[in-house]
């Protein structure tokens, strides 16, 4: 099976298996050649979780490609990237009821 959003691909290893290999859309800028998008693999025989948190990082990181920021920077924009994800995990798992996220998270 295939997962694929706008910046990432995973691609479960077998249909049995609970690891993935991760892909994140990078840009490719070759010497004398146009800048291009392309997935790069990042990581073999990761697990979903592993996934989500390399994927949340990418996605922060993308904002900063230039500059030094804070930990609480970091945190503050990791923390909603994070919310974000966990939402497709909860409505994929049937947690809709907040008492049901509180128990489970």
């Amino acid at each position: 099976m295939v997962i694929e959003e706008k910046d990432f691909r995973m691609t479960q290893i077998s249909q049995s298996s609970p690891f993935w290999d991760l892909e994140l859309l990078r840009t490719i800028k070759p010497k004398g050649g146009e800048a291009r998008q392309e997935f790069v693999n990042v990581g073999y025989g990761m697990t979903v979780p592993h996934c989500l948190r390399a994927i949340v990082n990418y996605r922060v990181a993308c904002k900063h490609t230039d500059d030094a920021i804070s930990m609480k920077q970091y945190l503050s924009e990791l923390l909603p990237e994070l919310r974000e994800l966990k939402k497709y995990i909860d409505v994929s798992l049937g947690f809709t009821e907040k008492r049901d996220q509180e128990t489970y998270s």
